[in-house]
């Protein structure tokens, strides 16, 4: 997908597998994927393949899962994954990559959950490989007399988004805790604490 902005300024939420973003005498805030949206994107490009025939024994979904996320065919050979990828080409302009809060990372991963979209058992091999599902993005930039920014909220801010989803009734006590022992730390904590989210834990 290819994003355009010439002489103006706009925003949009990177969702395709290959992104495209032209900037020319403008501004544009690129909102980068939760966790939630990636995991949902893995799974849904592994439902899409087609499962093996085999004479010899059943088939296993989980074990299929295991091995396309690690990069393997059905059979063991290697697979070449295919890579989130991101080109931004900014010329005479401004471009700020916005990473998700720690709220709407939860109240995602929550609600991806509870919606029963994926089972108990693809939680326990996706919980396990949130890292590799999260590092597998590429961006590449190129800037001409212009700007390119990396915002990542801090704890202030954090603590500011946990405060308004708590008083807005989508959190309770003990989530609001749990949100503000992690807001602030390194992606580690927070993928742990997702981890635990998504394990029903």
């Amino acid at each position: 997908m290819a994003h355009v902005t010439v002489f103006s300024g706009s925003e949009i939420r990177l969702s395709g597998r290959r992104e495209i973003v032209l900037t020319i005498f403008g501004g544009i805030d690129i909102y980068k994927p939760t966790l939630a949206k990636r995991i949902m994107e893995e799974l849904q490009n592994f439902r899409n393949q087609p499962a093996p025939v085999t004479a010899t024994q059943p088939v296993n979904d989980i074990d299929r899962l295991i091995n396309y996320l690690s990069g393997r065919n059905p059979d063991g050979s290697h697979r070449t994954q295919s890579q989130r990828t991101t080109y931004i080409l900014t010329i005479f302009g401004g471009v700020d990559l916005i990473a998700p809060t720690l709220v709407q990372e939860y109240l995602e991963i929550r609600e991806l959950v509870n919606s029963g979209t994926i089972s108990p058992a693809e939680w326990s091999v996706l919980a396990g490989r949130m890292l590799a599902i999260e590092e597998n993005e590429s961006i590449s930039s190129l800037t001409l007399f212009g700007g390119l920014s990396h915002t990542t909220p801090n704890k202030k801010e954090e603590e500011k988004q946990i405060s308004s989803a708590r008083n807005m009734g989508l959190l309770n006590t003990d989530e609001e805790m749990a949100l503000r022992s992690v807001s602030g730390q390194n992606r580690q904590q927070v993928r742990s604490l997702l981890r635990q989210v998504a394990l029903g834990r």
